[in-house]
């Protein structure tokens, strides 16, 4: 409607200004390098060395939001929901009997469950999200059924689980870049549309002389 608006009307229109051009193309060119200057920050982090989680659990700094890897042997499923297939949880330990807490698809756990059945080490990755206090209370009642020889509660949990749970599969980008491709489309569109407004204007001007 507003092109048309423009495009249409019966009064002279006088020509726009070069301002409006090089602001739509600033623009755009700005949307430009902002979306692949976040695509190129997202490509390296992604490519960067992917930390141990037992060593982020030894140090105490497994921190969410952290992309992180465990090679599993073993793995007890405690926690399916009946609501969601991608919210179950599981028991995963490693070589040196450390336990993890991960949440596993459905599609996934068939995946994994049968390479560590037949005896191979698998190598999980995936984002650390902060244990909530359902999900701890849900852990301890199953460690008390699973692990008989250890007692697990609101203040050894740490020191068996830590403080995060591995989401399989999932990579997180940063807000930065969330926020940074957002900007850039918006960016990008705004200047677009400025340029075809200066171009009808532009048009209307030329025809009306």
């Amino acid at each position: 409607m507003l092109f048309q608006k423009l495009l249409h009307s019966d009064h002279p229109v006088p020509p726009p200004r070069k301002t409006m051009l090089h602001l739509a193309i600033g623009l755009i060119i700005f949307g430009l390098l902002l979306f692949f200057g976040a695509g190129a920050i997202t490509l390296k982090k992604r490519n960067a060395p992917v930390p141990d989680l037992s060593d982020l659990q030894n140090q105490k700094i497994d921190e969410a939001g952290t992309y992180v890897q465990i090679t599993a042997v073993r793995y007890i499923p405690f926690l399916y929901s009946v609501e969601n297939d991608n919210d179950n949880y599981f028991f995963f330990f490693d070589e040196n009997s450390q336990a993890y807490i991960v949440r596993v698809s459905i599609t996934d756990e068939e995946k994994v469950a049968q390479a560590i059945d037949e005896g191979y080490a698998v190598v999980l990755y995936g984002t650390l999200y902060d244990i909530s206090d359902d999900l701890k209370q849900e852990a301890i009642d199953a460690a008390e059924v699973i692990f008989t020889d250890a007692a697990i509660d609101e203040q050894s949990f740490q020191d068996y689980f830590g403080s995060t749970f591995l989401n399989l599969g999932e990579h997180a980008d940063s807000p930065f870049s969330v926020f940074a491709s957002g900007f850039a489309g918006f960016s990008a569109m705004t200047g677009v549309v400025l340029l075809v407004i200066y171009f009808i204007l532009k048009k209307r001007s030329d025809l009306s002389q």
